[in-house]
């Protein structure tokens, strides 16, 4: 019956070294939106684990426990215990350990996500982590913004395109995570992060510009309107703002190339009924990944890091990677190597794997060094 609320459910081979001095085998993390579940069961070969991982909507949790307690193999009563995160682990503390049976030991959330991200990333081959490469699609759109700041830009990392193409992603890298916040962190080889910057404009305010413009919360649903819909009906393109295809004070700006999500609102006084909910969701997509995109680009500037990987299911639909593909071509961002995560289940794995202690060995502050 749980399977039936299930959003999704991937299983990924693990060698069993990954698990030396992991004593607790399942995790939650429960968000603000999501619940993500994760338990470990025997491999194929004896030297291999399964990792499941199970997405729910918050508003079947219940359905998440049933599914914990109905898959795994869970130590129950006496010593049986449970690693979680997410605010929502905390505020229903008591189900959790009513449906599971299991004494909660409570991991810091941003301990969960740095300790998460790294264990993965040296654990699991790229292959296998992260979503295949692709090709952006870029649409009507053709060419590229070519002005002084994207060249300074990837003069000042020195990247060619060829050279981030042959770049292996790893440690040291930076891991952004989008989910209802967000934030990009610095992970050295040893699993020490720091911060480098938060971000609260993130997955749960998106999903609340979705209910208030378009009148729906649901990801995939927005997703859908969006990939229907076109930015330049809503958004300022090149043509509006400068002249176009030749060399000016900006540089040369493609004629529909475009610049300002909803900037048309404000110069045709558009009103929003009057506006196809496709386009409007297209808009709104952009608006919150050219912020992203200009985000990590700072980001690796400051840090100096080639290796970028993105996390969280604010990633999970194509067209949103697609987008971000779109944005890094569109402003040469060529210095960004990227790859996303095939799950948002960091939280949960570095739940699972981690001690409340971890806290004050890997959790770092002020300037990487």
């Amino acid at each position: 019956m749980a399977d039936n609320f299930l959003i999704e459910e991937k299983i990924v081979t693990l060698q069993k070294s990954a698990m030396e001095n992991v004593t607790v085998m399942a995790g939650i993390d429960r968000g603000c939106s999501l619940t993500k579940v994760l338990f470990v069961t025997a491999g194929n070969s004896d030297d291999t684990f399964k990792l499941h991982l199970a997405l729910f909507n918050n508003t079947h949790f219940e359905a998440g426990l049933d599914y914990l307690a109905s898959k795994a193999i869970l130590q129950r009563g006496e010593g049986g215990k449970l690693h979680v995160t997410g605010v929502g682990c905390d505020r229903y503390r008591e189900l959790i350990q009513e449906k599971l049976g299991l004494e909660l030991e409570f991991i810091d959330e941003f301990l969960s996500q740095t300790r998460g991200a790294h264990w993965l990333i040296k654990n699991l081959p790229i292959e296998e982590l992260c979503y295949p490469e692709t090709e952006a699609d870029l649409g009507q759109i053709t060419g590229r913004a070519e002005n002084p700041l994207q060249a300074n830009m990837n003069q000042q990392f020195q990247l060619s395109s060829e050279d981030v193409a042959s770049a292996t992603p790893s440690l040291p890298c930076l891991f952004c995570f989008i989910g209802s916040a967000g934030g990009v962190i610095f992970l050295k080889e040893n699993g020490e992060s720091y911060l480098v910057t938060s971000l609260w404009m993130a997955g749960k305010s998106f999903l609340g510009f979705g209910k208030m413009l378009l009148g729906t919360s649901s990801y995939d649903e927005i997703m859908r309107l969006a990939e229907r819909g076109r930015r330049g009906n809503i958004d300022n393109e090149g043509r509006d703002l400068v002249q176009t295809g030749v060399d000016g004070p900006y540089g040369r700006m493609p004629a529909s190339l475009p610049i300002f999500p909803f900037g048309k609102a404000v110069d045709l006084e558009l009103e929003r009924n009057k506006c196809s909910k496709e386009d409007l969701a297209a808009s709104m997509v952009a608006a919150f990944v050219t912020n992203l995109i200009n985000l990590l680009s700072t980001s690796a500037k400051m840090t100096d890091t080639r290796s970028i990987f993105l996390g969280g299911n604010f990633f999970r639909d194509p067209f949103m990677r697609q987008e971000m593909l779109r944005q890094q071509h569109f402003f040469q961002m060529q210095s960004l190597n990227v790859h996303y995560l095939i799950t948002g289940h960091t939280g949960a794995v570095g739940a699972m794997i981690s001690e409340p202690t971890d806290a004050q060995r890997y959790l770092k502050f002020g300037k990487p060094t």
